[in-house]
């Protein structure tokens, strides 16, 4: 009798036994009927099948053998040595979070900081960037860069002028243009109407508005030329200045800043604070190296001007030139600004000095009272 025949593509199963009666163990697959001799009935036919399987990739595991016992677990859920991957992963570190960039960390790109420096132009220890500005600086420095461009200018002008991401200036400007200090015109940026309200207003009532007629009565009555200076940080500048047409071969330094140890305006202004308030204004001229110790040192100068309440000096920044100045302070201690007489030296002299310490303590009290009132009008 012949044997049954095998379905095709069957690999390593054992046929069922011809006697005995029923598959070895192990074997799943049913068997044919049998005779009561043990022999298959004739005109059936004796067909094996294979459990089904998931498919697997070549190279997946380990190939394929003996079917498993009936106490083993099915292929497809046997550890196979390959551990299936949970899904999309950036990395073997652990589940993806969201939208990477190379590597393990997200992406920052040059996206600005809080504060809108960009990423990276931060420290390495992650500390405020040296020369940090505020959010007022920011603000001002815009407006400023609008005040002074020749033409209107573009987001991208501003930004790189006054040194901000664009993305912080655009923010920035927004704020401003909703106040009225920058208006927007297309894409370009002009002074807004807030700038030009409190320009006109400054016209009146600014320290120069105040101080020009005292200025010219000053230099009509010395024949010389007169200034008004202003301290700042390092030194003072010179913001308004009435030169007669006969000394017009010295220079008016208007818009300049000037030196505490060179000039008698920033030294009348130094002696006017108080010494703790001095360290800045002594440092310039340390680095300078102008000497401060001794006769001629800048503490002595210093301290002959706070006792008299006149700062005078002769050639140091043109030999040609001397100049007497002194501080108007309403408040003891907070200098508001000086006035200062320039002319050639040979013209202040020992003779002429006292007349012009006399003409510049009257100018000086003329101007305080006019800034008193002006205060009293302000707060009345």
């Amino acid at each position: 009798m012949p044997h049954a025949p095998r379905t095709a593509g069957h690999q390593g199963s054992p046929a069922p036994a011809e006697t005995g009666g029923r598959p070895s163990d192990g074997d799943e697959s049913p068997g044919a009927p049998l005779t009561a001799g043990g022999e298959p009935q004739q005109g059936l036919v004796i067909a094996e099948f294979e459990p089904l399987e998931e498919p697997r990739s070549t190279g997946d595991g380990p190939s394929p053998g003996p079917r498993p016992t009936g106490d083993q677990p099915p292929a497809e859920t046997r550890p196979t040595g390959h551990r299936p991957s949970p899904g999309p992963r950036s990395s073997e570190d652990g589940p993806q979070t969201g939208p990477r960039s190379t590597g393990d960390r997200p992406s920052t790109g040059s996206r600005p900081a809080d504060d809108g420096t960009p990423e990276e132009a931060r420290p390495a220890d992650g500390g405020p960037s040296k020369g940090a500005r505020t959010a007022v600086d920011k603000a001002l420095d815009l407006v400023e860069a609008v005040g002074r461009a020749p033409r209107p200018p573009r987001l991208t002008e501003l930004a790189d002028e006054v040194g901000l991401h664009r993305a912080t200036a655009y923010r920035i400007l927004l704020d401003l243009v909703r106040r009225g200090w920058v208006l927007r015109a297309g894409d370009r940026y002009l002074p807004g109407t807030a700038v030009l309200l409190l320009s006109s207003r400054a016209a009146h009532n600014s320290l120069t508005s105040l101080a020009r007629p005292v200025l010219t009565d000053l230099s009509a009555g010395t024949g010389l030329m007169v200034n008004l200076q202003v301290l700042e940080r390092t030194g003072s500048r010179v913001v308004d200045v009435v030169r007669p047409d006969r000394l017009a071969m010295i220079s008016t330094l208007l818009g300049e800043a000037l030196p505490v140890h060179r000039f008698a305006g920033p030294l009348a202004l130094v002696a006017a604070l108080p010494p703790e308030a001095r360290g800045p204004y002594l440092d310039v001229a340390r680095e300078a190296g102008h000497p401060m110790a001794g006769p001629g040192g800048l503490s002595a100068d210093l301290a002959r001007t706070e006792a008299d309440g006149f700062a005078v000096e002769h050639g140091r920044n043109d030999r040609f030139v001397a100049s007497v100045s002194r501080a108007v302070t309403p408040v003891a201690g907070a200098p508001v600004c000086a006035l200062t007489v320039v002319g050639p030296d040979a013209e202040i002299d020992a003779d002429r000095l006292e007349r012009l310490r006399d003409a510049l303590a009257s100018a000086v009290d003329t101007l305080t009272g006019l800034l008193a009132g002006t205060a009293r009008e302000a707060a009345g």
